[in-house]
């Protein structure tokens, strides 16, 4: 039992032997010195105190920096970030040393204006230079920071170590600016140029004398509008383009006209009138993406939504021939107590035009019996005469409407005033004064028969019209005894035109005529 004890007593001794070792080694242990961080970041020209812990009693502490030019330290442990790096501070305190790892960074940086993507466009607006701005301990920007630029995909766009973004393929990437302590990344976005209408083999056709239409051509994908111009000469018209691409129509440029964009038909009134040349001119403008609100920024930070460009360039357009067939001195009604000339010559808005209205006898059988049967040579005959023949009614007259060759005394006009004889044919010359060459030159010419009633009524029947109706008159031919007794049955063409006679009819008593154009000529007898 003794012996129990003994053993149980030198087992506790021993037990507490080992107890005192094991504190005395822990409480050298918490005792080591040593620095509260491992690792710090400062941002750049700031300060950061290193705190320690278990500093022997009357020892001093050591500060050294493996690199002051990025971190320096005092005696007090204060860090001071000198430049962007990574450096070492030890702290050593007799045998005992311990050190901390200083990240100099910047306090963060933001583009010059706040990026969301870049957008770039493949032969037009290639590439873009990408700014950024990184700030101090002190809030200072920092001159020529250290960033580092990556594309996620350089098959669609690549950048320098300048931030310059240049577009290789049409597709989307991401790049990403990083700098010590901070990093974004935006969307780059390229596409392709858009490409204006091909106009290259596009018609240019005229229809109803003023009217222009402008065929074989297919509008751009991007297509957004066109703007038509004439000119008199091939000098190329002025037009602006305003700051986001778009077409800005100042009062320099009054004679750009939006037009529509399909089946291009234009009313070219006012220009065919004049006595110059024709130069047709398109510019188009297109947008850059689907979405009109949506385009690029250059490096002047304009918002580029539109592409603007000339797509026809100075065509000279070939004249409208003035016409010589029955639609273009197209109503036609004198009589005892109307008159009412209608012209189709062009005329613009706000014109009033000045003719002179000469209307005659015609007593040369022989043009008669030629126009009677169609012959082209007699209505050559009949203008020599018209022009120098007596006339019964030789007057200048003004169109009673603006833009719109008429005379008429519904509007205002005087009844023009005939002493005629009965079943007599008559001519009707028209000249319209071309005002020293500001107009193009316009004549007319046709025939009337008259009808006259003992209560004072006449009538005039123009060629053309249904009541009229030619004689059957036959004219000797020289040196012979044979009589021309032909008469036209059924419809025939009217000389010089395409036109049937029999499908003239356009209003009750309101003939067609048949007009002849002889340009800068200045007719005698007028």
């Amino acid at each position: 039992m003794k012996q129990k004890l003994n053993k149980l007593i030198l087992l506790f001794i021993i037990s507490l032997v080992m107890i005192l070792g094991f504190s005395t080694i822990v409480n050298a242990a918490d005792e080591t010195f040593k620095l509260d961080d491992e690792t710090i970041d400062i941002i750049l020209n700031g300060s950061k105190i290193l705190f320690y812990e278990n500093k022997p009693t009357g020892e001093n502490i050591t500060w050294s920096s493996a690199d002051s030019s990025i971190a320096s330290v005092d005696s007090e442990g204060k860090v001071t970030a000198n430049a962007i790096g990574t450096t070492t501070i030890t702290a050593t305190v007799g045998t005992q040393t311990d050190s901390c790892t200083v990240n100099v960074i910047y306090y963060g940086y933001l583009s010059k204006e706040p990026i969301d993507e870049v957008r770039l466009v493949i032969g037009e607006y290639e590439s873009k230079t990408v700014s950024v701005s990184v700030r101090d301990a002190s809030n200072k920007e920092v001159a020529n920071p250290k960033v580092e630029w990556k594309s996620e995909n350089e098959n669609i766009a690549k950048v320098d170590n300048t931030g310059k973004i240049t577009a290789v393929n049409v597709g989307t990437t991401k790049v990403t600016a990083k700098v010590p302590g901070a990093e974004t990344y935006f969307d780059v976005i390229v596409t392709k140029a858009p490409e204006f209408t091909d106009f290259s083999n596009a018609k240019f056709e005229w229809s109803q004398l003023v009217k222009l239409k402008i065929s074989n051509f297919t509008n751009s994908e991007k297509h957004l509008n066109y703007y038509y111009c004439i000119t008199k000469n091939s000098e190329k018209p002025k037009f602006e383009i305003s700051a986001n691409g778009g077409v800005n129509l100042t009062s320099n440029d009054s004679d750009w006209k939006l037009m529509e964009e399909k089946d291009i038909s234009l009313y070219l009134e006012k220009y065919v009138e004049l006595n110059q040349d024709l130069y047709f001119w398109v510019i188009e403008e297109l947008r850059y993406n689907d979405d009109y609100s949506v385009g690029y920024k250059d490096d002047n930070e304009n918002y580029i939504k539109y592409k603007t460009g000339v797509v026809v360039s100075g065509k000279k357009l070939e004249r409208p021939k003035y016409p010589v067939y029955a639609e273009m001195f197209f109503a036609t009604m004198l009589t005892d107590d109307t008159s009412q000339l209608v012209f189709r010559i062009p005329t613009g808005h706000e014109t009033i035009r000045k003719f002179t209205l000469k209307i005659g006898k015609i007593t040369d059988t022989n043009i008669l019996n030629g126009i009677k049967n169609n012959q082209g040579e007699a209505w050559n005959s009949l203008l020599e005469y018209s022009k120098n023949s007596n006339a019964i009614y030789n007057n200048k007259l003004s169109t009673t409407n603006k833009g719109n060759a008429s005379y008429k005394t519904s509007d205002g006009a005087e009844k023009i005033n005939l002493e005629l004889e009965n079943d007599a044919y008559y001519y009707m010359y028209v000249v319209f004064d071309d005002e020293n060459g500001k107009y193009y030159p316009a004549s007319g010419l046709t025939i009337a028969k008259a009808s006259t009633y003992e209560d004072g009524a006449w009538y005039m029947f123009f060629l053309g019209d249904d009541k009229f109706k030619w004689d059957e008159f036959g004219i000797a031919k020289v040196g012979t005894d044979k009589v021309d007794n032909t008469v036209i049955d059924g419809p025939k063409q009217l000389p010089y035109t395409g036109i049937k006679t029999a499908g003239i009819v356009l209003l009750v008593m309101i003939g067609s005529a048949i007009f002849f154009n002889v340009k800068n000529n200045k007719y005698k007898g007028i």
